[in-house]
């Protein structure tokens, strides 16, 4: 009996050290750009130009969808409804540059942290901003637009550059502008 036991416990810690060693293994990217299928979700109000970034990224990459109209507790219902599928898309947030909207997402982002790549400090030093981020365990991209304002030439930079990870930059005259002194 004793070593029945003992044999479970090893097989047991041997399945848990080689999952861990299969997930180490994967290498993360140092760029990426916009892959289907996607998701944008903005909070309660979206950044004006939003309907032009939407539709050319939906002509250009098949295989998106919108969760937008939405805050607090309607949001997180809205996410757990989706939940299976945005862990295996792109994700960007879009957000206004308000703290009222950011605050909006506190509780999907507290309840979802790894959907959500933005803190709320780097959200006050760095509006606006664009950060992309790798979610390592569902090898997807994570995004977060934080503006005013989007437009094509924004979503077009999206979808045809290979843009670096774990960047902060600004979007500017239509172009990333890497924000120095992180």
């Amino acid at each position: 009996m004793y070593k029945k036991v003992c044999i479970l416990i090893l097989v047991a810690l041997i399945l848990m050290f080689s999952e861990s060693i299969v997930r180490s293994d994967v290498e993360q990217p140092n760029v990426w750009r916009l892959q289907a299928p996607w998701w944008l979700i903005t909070g309660k109000t979206s950044p004006s130009g939003f309907r032009e970034f939407r539709e050319a990224i939906g002509k250009s990459l098949e295989g998106g969808s919108l969760l937008g109209g939405y805050s607090g507790h309607s949001l997180v219902e809205r996410a757990d409804k989706h939940l299976k599928s945005f862990r295996q898309s792109d994700i960007i947030f879009l957000i206004l540059p308000k703290t009222e909207e950011f605050e909006a997402l506190k509780e999907l982002r507290e309840k979802y942290p790894e959907l959500f790549p933005v803190t709320s400090k780097e959200f006050r030093k760095f509006s606006p901003l664009v950060y992309l981020t790798y979610d390592i365990e569902t090898e997807r991209m994570r995004g977060v637009i934080i503006a005013s304002r989007v437009d094509v030439c924004l979503a077009e930079i999206l979808l045809e550059k290979d843009l670096p990870l774990n960047t902060f930059f600004r979007y500017e005259d239509g172009k990333l502008i890497e924000i120095e002194g992180k």
